[in-house]
């Protein structure tokens, strides 16, 4: 096929195909720009309403936070008391134990006459045994000497034969500690 058109003719077809296909591509753009804009439209929304959701939801946990606050005040007291009662406890002597080794220790024919004790933990414990005889009083005075649970004994025998001609003549006074390693 012979192309018969001028040459202008031809240069302005040209032209005019291009400028088509610009336009089209212009268009093209103009679509795409609108999609993106209304899509990045949507997800702002989105996510301002998801921020805005959080936002509420972080005030009424700071709010139900805010009525708590007394309940761990409360908590923080008790595990306080807590902590002082158990060194309390730590502290605390099993004086029945103490009663049962000391009268593990002395003859079936002595008696303990006093028992005194105070409520301090190093404080001396005053005993006053009476025996029948003075070997039963050294018995008593070397078993308490011996004894593991018992610390610093400071005994005192005195010989009551003349003054009182009782069954019980001789009297052991006896001062100690508790063993603090035994408390453990």
């Amino acid at each position: 096929m012979i192309n018969l058109l001028p040459n202008d003719k031809k240069k302005q077809i040209r032209a005019a195909r291009a400028n088509t296909r610009l336009i089209s591509y212009i268009v093209f753009l103009l679509f795409t720009i609108a999609f993106l804009s209304i899509t990045c439209f949507v997800v702002y929304t989105l996510l301002n309403n998801v921020k805005i959701s959080a936002e509420q939801v972080i005030k009424d946990n700071q709010s139900t936070a805010g009525s708590y606050d007394s309940v761990m005040a409360q908590s923080k007291i008790i595990e306080s008391n807590l902590f002082s009662a158990d060194d309390a406890l730590d502290q605390t002597v099993s004086y029945s134990d103490i009663i049962m080794e000391i009268a593990a220790i002395i003859p079936a024919t002595s008696i303990i006459d006093t028992f005194s004790v105070k409520d301090a933990i190093n404080a001396p414990i005053l005993i006053k045994i009476y025996s029948k005889s003075a070997d039963d009083a050294n018995l008593i005075r070397d078993n308490i000497l011996n004894s593991k649970i018992l610390a610093n004994p400071s005994i005192q025998t005195e010989n009551n034969q003349s003054n009182n001609p009782s069954k019980y003549p001789f009297v052991n006074n006896i001062s100690m500690t508790i063993n603090p390693g035994i408390l453990q």
